[in-house]
């Protein structure tokens, strides 16, 4: 009886010492992901009064630079890190990198054109995105009743975005393609995370997997930086090729801004972990709320009360 009860406490013990690490890591999670997207806001479309209107080319310097701060974790660590086979390599590692940075590059797009509370609205697409490709890659369970819960989100989401996209008042067409395309390549690559943790037992430590998939994501980025944002920063009339000043500025926001990203990814992988990419997707919901909520303080924006009714819903 005496050895039963012991068990019985170590097991009480270990599952709340879980608990609150989870919990812990779920508010770090929110903090970095809420004050990143209102810093990207910020950067993008209101610092020096017009912002910086070049988001492929800073997640182009975000993404480098989570492979440069990868690199030196390596460097110094020294754990050996096991070389996967070229199958896992192509059909999981290079498509969480690509996903990884489409998401990225798509979502600071979306926040030119529309405000953080509707991006936030249909970022939360996201789970049912996850949903699907967990059922897809076979790592989460077909069940109704989850179903079911999928189908109230898209209900919400749409009494959320309609009435502000007739209105063409805060949604763009753009904005809101820009978005969903994020958020299904955001799905997309926590599934495949999530794929590739249970079949590396390397990639049980975050930044093994930021190690393994930061060279994708970085030179995925480079046509699309190369061929549309670099160009036009070269060639349109902006106060940043004028003022030395104002670049080096704006270099060191954007290499703030990669620390910030490289933190972020972190505590992304290590949530996903402890979890699962569809409990991600599910804990999301709530980091919306706050998001949106950040957002109407800080940015002052507005929400109408159908979006309301939509969020909460």
């Amino acid at each position: 009886i005496s050895n039963n009860s012991n068990n019985s406490n170590l097991f009480i013990s270990k599952s709340t010492n879980i608990l609150i690490f989870i919990t812990g890591t779920t508010f770090l999670w929110y903090s970095i992901s809420v004050t990143f997207t209102i810093f990207n806001k910020y950067f993008l479309t209101t610092w020096t009064g017009v912002g910086f209107h070049y988001p492929i080319l800073g997640v182009t310097i975000h993404m480098f630079i989570k492979l440069i701060l990868s690199k030196i974790w390596y460097y110094y660590n020294d754990e050996i890190i096991h070389p996967l086979t070229s199958e896992k390599t192509l059909k999981i590692v290079i498509p969480i990198g690509i996903a990884t940075a489409l998401d990225i590059m798509c979502s600071n797009q979306a926040i030119l054109y529309i405000s953080i509370s509707m991006y936030t609205i249909i970022k939360s697409s996201l789970v049912i995105f996850t949903f699907g490709f967990g059922v897809l890659f076979k790592i989460d369970t077909f069940y109704w009743s989850l179903f079911s819960s999928i189908l109230i989100i898209v209900l919400g989401l749409l009494l959320a975005i309609w009435p502000e996209v007739l209105s063409d008042h805060h949604v763009s067409i753009m904005g809101l393609i820009y978005v969903l395309i994020a958020s299904a390549m955001g799905g997309l690559r926590w599934t495949l995370t999530q794929l590739l943790i249970s079949q590396d037992n390397d990639s049980s430590d975050s930044m093994v997997v930021i190690y393994r998939i930061a060279p994708a994501a970085a030179f995925c980025m480079v046509p699309f930086a190369l061929f549309i944002d670099l160009p036009l920063l070269l060639t349109e009339k902006n106060v940043f090729m004028n003022d030395f000043n104002l670049l080096a500025e704006a270099f060191g926001l954007l290499v703030c801004g990669g620390v910030i990203a490289f933190a972020l990814i972190f505590v992304e992988i290590a949530l996903l972990q402890l979890t699962s990419s569809l409990s991600m997707g599910v804990l999301g919901q709530t980091k919306e709320i706050l998001q949106i909520c950040v957002a109407m303080i800080v940015l002052h924006e507005h929400l109408t009360p159908s979006s309301i009714i939509g969020v909460m819903r």
